[in-house]
């Protein structure tokens, strides 16, 4: 039982990870030159039309799960009698590659199919303007699978463009997720700098996200209170999971499994067969999916760059083979590792750089930060240039805090969960709480309105915009808020434990009955988004 247990909630964060969830930002810049993050849409031969689109891609999970689901058990069953997990990992496969048929990129990281997201690069979507920021906002979009040194030499080319075309000497840059990439490559190319006012990094994975280090060096890290923790997360957000079926299977079993206090073994057999499958299959789904886009690999922080390119690329045959996107990891490894240091530089030449970053949601339970504040997929110390941090569902220690200098803490949040001092720039890094990596509010607009209109404008400017702002929505209206968090949580940000004997058994019992009912009558399906 602990065994199926556990391979039920592997199945089920396997699909989470697979499955971005993005939406989309409503408003758009012309004076600010905005490089959003992946997903947007792709399509063969480059021709913007719905028959040839290849990405977002559309996929019945359900229908998948229920192909795959008895084979795999069985072949996982045969692999831990047998300790051959080889046939598991085949079947895994031949179920998750071929959704990535068409958007994968050749062997040096490269489209060399033609595939794109349709049109001139420094063309589509140019002069489509929305108002949300002084001076509207042009949307820089590209092929996001691309590495992000081609992008910003792209980048750079549309900057030009935009200056001539709309007579101006200066633009601002706007960074997002993967644009955080992107612009930082820019930045570190050099050119064109002349031609920048101020630069917004908005959650950038300029430092790499760890669940990305975490699959593809194989370093996967299963720690029940951070299983326990995004699972409660995941069943409580409608945007995340839709089915309301699926959110409660989930609450279901994790509570089971944490009332009958068996989480830590049943994580010990998951850690079991993902040590023992990992150097299978792994290698194959990383050069097979994501992993053949050098955009992802810029998003594998540093530190888990070597380790995961000699999984990946270990034997010599493939090193030749996949020559082109390893120089392209590497090269842009050295830009992530230099990322400080030019920033540094940057800002002691003038260049105001602002940084929003996002706290307070539970990360993905599959690295060494698991259990660390983040927006539900990017890290918070990563996306903010080292803040310090507490564990999610906690606070810095008071010992922590008391070491800290009077100058400091007036960098402590109010909540005492971060501490923006130890920032790369702690006085014009903001961090916005309980907001979705995949959320860009249109409330955010202000604060970063803020920042590009008044000169030397810091976190503590404006009393209604300071370092640490609560976002919320009116489910009464759906309007959204931006408002200071002023004091510690009431409540701690962790899952039930404490469950009623009768009750935890029944809601699980009745929640795999349901499950079982719709997943082989056909009623489940999930759908891959698309990002703005």
């Amino acid at each position: 039982m602990k065994k199926v247990l556990s391979l039920m909630l592997a199945v089920l964060l396997m699909f989470t990870v697979t499955v971005p969830a993005f939406t989309a930002s409503a408003t758009e810049n012309c004076l600010t030159v905005y490089v959003e993050g992946y997903g947007h849409r792709l399509y063969k031969n480059n021709i913007n039309s719905e028959e040839n689109r290849i990405y977002e891609l559309n996929a019945d999970v359900g229908g998948i799960v229920k192909e795959v689901i008895k084979p795999c058990l069985e072949k996982l069953a045969y692999g831990m009698v047998s300790d051959n997990f080889d046939a598991y990992c085949d079947e895994l496969y031949n179920a998750m590659a071929p959704l990535y048929d068409q958007v994968r990129l050749d062997k040096n990281g490269e489209a060399s199919d033609g595939s794109g997201w349709g049109g001139d690069m420094l063309t589509h979507r140019y002069g489509i303007n929305y108002n949300g920021l002084t001076g509207g906002r042009i949307t820089f979009q590209y092929d996001w699978r691309l590495s992000p040194e081609y992008n910003a030499q792209i980048l750079e080319q549309f900057i030009d463009r935009v200056c001539r075309e709309r007579k101006v000497e200066k633009v601002n840059l706007l960074g997002r997720c993967l644009g955080g990439n992107i612009v930082n490559a820019y930045l570190q190319n050099g050119k064109n700098l002349d031609k920048i006012n101020k630069v917004i990094l908005y959650i950038p994975s300029t430092m790499g996200l760890s669940t990305i280090g975490a699959l593809f060096s194989g370093n996967i890290v299963i720690d029940s209170d951070a299983v326990s923790y995004f699972a409660d997360y995941i069943i409580n957000n409608k945007d995340f999971i839709a089915d309301p079926m699926i959110r409660e299977l989930i609450t279901a079993v994790v509570e089971m499994l944490n009332y009958a206090a068996v989480l830590g073994v049943g994580l010990d057999t998951l850690s079991y067969v993902i040590d023992k499958v990992k150097d299978n299959i792994i290698p194959r789904l990383v050069r097979d999916t994501y992993g053949s886009f050098p955009s992802f690999w810029a998003m594998c922080p540093a530190e888990d760059i070597d380790a995961a390119v000699e999984l990946c690329y270990g034997t010599e045959e493939l090193k030749q083979e996949y020559a082109g996107t390893i120089e392209k990891i590497y090269s842009y490894k050295e830009i992530q590792l230099n990322a400080y240091e030019n920033m540094k530089q940057l800002k002691q030449n003038g260049m105001d750089i602002m940084v929003i970053s996002k706290y307070n949601l539970p990360d993905l339970p599959l690295s060494k930060d698991g259990r660390l504040q983040s927006d539900s997929l990017a890290e918070t110390y990563r996306t903010s240039f080292d803040a310090t941090t507490s564990e999610y569902g906690s606070v810095l220690s008071q010992s922590y805090i008391k070491k800290m200098s009077e100058e400091d803490k007036k960098f402590l949040s109010p909540d005492h969960k971060i501490d923006a001092s130890t920032c790369l720039f702690p006085e014009t890094t903001w961090f916005i709480k309980n907001c979705g990596h995949g959320n860009f509010p249109l409330v955010v607009d202000y604060l970063m309105n803020n920042f590009l209109v008044n000169n030397n404008y810091t976190v503590f400017s404006d009393e209604n915009y300071p370092q640490y702002l609560d976002y919320s929505v009116n489910k009464a209206d759906g309007s959204e808020s931006l408002l200071p968090v002023t004091e510690l949580d009431s409540d701690a940000s962790t899952p039930s434990k404490n469950q009623e004997r009768f009750g935890v058994f029944f809601r699980f019992f009745t929640a795999i009955l349901k499950f079982l009912s719709k997943l082989f009558g056909g009623e489940l399906s999930f759908s891959f988004g698309e990002n703005a």
